[in-house]
């Protein structure tokens, strides 16, 4: 008859619940690729955060250094930068600004390569340049509008110059045609070209009369002083008028005292006595010497005639109206 013998496993073999080792290894090996898996994935989203932050600053810089090269073009081409300004010292300062203003440079990353905290570290670097772009961009931008206000200041200055200016030459303007419608008064043959004048000149003096304002804009002075220019201009056709009305009824005036002194020489020597010839002995060759002869009118002398009538003057010591020796005595009736 045989016998069984059982030999007994050796003490590794009888490990009680085998599967349940395995089942433990296989979740710590889980649970470690979880934690690994888990730690690599928030690594990811911070670097994926700190890459979103990095180019949020750079648009904010790119944005900012846009700005402030826009005004530094602005401060280079402000009017009043020759001089035309009321204050010089708002140019200086903004010459100075313009000058040492300089545009911050983008420190140079390897965004691939960089980790979430190099990330982190040149993206509050960024934001710092950003403002400070931003800082120089509104100083430059102040700086450049106090030139561009001194320059609207001082072309208000020179508007209010020009325009008092063109007051002055109206006022010498409607002197001269108060005295050219003084000096025409009854001594034109139309009075209504000297009406004309009379109302050019006080729409002129209304003009004179209106002051601009001390708060007047350069658009309100600058139609003030067309205004006044144009008055001006205004006066020159109807002043003008006049004076050729004047000069023409001078023209007739003087023709018509010409006639009249005309006429009156005319009637004078038309009144005037007949000449009284001097007589002689009737003879041919025959001569008569008077010693005393003819008295003048003023004075004594003597004459000689010969037998035909005629005579001529020896000696004269006087004659009326100034005559001279060699006239002819008869001419003494006529003194």
């Amino acid at each position: 008859m045989s016998q069984t013998i059982r030999v007994p496993a050796p003490a590794s073999s009888r490990w009680p619940f085998p599967g349940l080792l395995i089942a433990g290894a296989i979740t710590v090996v889980v649970v470690a690729l979880g934690v690994v898996w888990g730690v690599l994935a928030a690594q990811e989203r911070q670097l994926q955060a700190a890459l979103e932050d990095f180019q949020a600053a750079v648009e904010d810089y790119t944005v900012a250094v846009a700005d402030l090269g826009e005004a530094r073009t602005a401060a280079a081409t402000v009017p009043g930068l020759d001089g035309e300004v009321a204050d010089r010292a708002t140019v200086e300062s903004l010459i100075s600004i313009r000058e040492t203003t300089e545009v911050p440079e983008l420190p140079a990353v390897d965004v691939d390569a960089a980790s979430a905290d190099e990330l982190r570290s040149v993206t509050a670097r960024v934001d710092n340049l950003a403002r400070e772009a931003q800082a120089a961009t509104e100083t430059l931008v102040a700086a450049t509008e106090e030139v561009r206000a001194s320059h609207e200041r001082w072309l208000v200055d020179q508007a209010r110059a020009d325009h008092a200016a063109a007051v002055a030459e109206l006022a010498a303007a409607i002197t001269v045609g108060e005295d050219v419608l003084a000096g025409s008064e009854s001594r034109v043959a139309d009075n209504q070209v000297r009406q004309g004048l009379r109302d050019a000149l006080d729409a002129a003096i209304r003009v004179r009369d209106t002051a601009a304002a001390d708060d007047a804009t350069l658009e309100e002075l600058a139609a003030a002083l067309s205004a006044t220019r144009e008055q001006v201009r205004a006066l020159d056709g109807p002043r003008q008028a006049v004076i050729d009305a004047q000069n023409a009824w001078q023209a007739e005036a003087d023709r018509a005292a010409a006639q009249q002194a005309a006429a009156a020489a005319a009637a004078t020597q038309k009144n005037a006595p007949a000449r009284k010839p001097g007589s002689s002995k009737p003879g041919g060759a025959e001569s008569n010497t008077t010693s005393g002869g003819a008295p003048g009118p003023t004075g004594t002398g003597s004459s000689t005639s010969s037998g035909d009538g005629s005579y001529w003057v020896e000696e004269s010591t006087d004659f009326c109206g100034g005559g001279t020796l060699g006239q002819d005595p008869s001419w003494w009736g006529e003194c």
